[in-house]
């Protein structure tokens, strides 16, 4: 029987463009998660059409939220 795994999952930010005017009207934030094989743990790729924020914590937040969300992705049949 062929097996059935999720090889990525999604999230997307968005929000207003920075007050400078130096990106777009609205910035987007993607964070992919990936695995390169099965036992592999999932790893994030960031991606970006101009994020503006205050400090780094603002960034940990945002992976931090991600980081929990997908603990509770099932990412093969067998961890149901």
């Amino acid at each position: 029987m062929v097996q059935t795994l999720l090889g990525s999952a999604r999230l997307e930010f968005s929000q207003p463009g920075n007050t400078l005017g130096t990106t777009e009207e609205d910035e987007l934030l993607v964070l992919e998660c990936e695995r390169q094989l099965p036992d592999d743990p999932p790893f994030f790729v960031l991606r970006t059409t101009g994020w503006s924020i205050d400090s780094i914590e603002e960034l940990q937040v945002i992976i931090d939220m991600c980081e929990r969300i997908m603990q509770d992705v099932k990412w093969s049949p067998e961890q149901e």
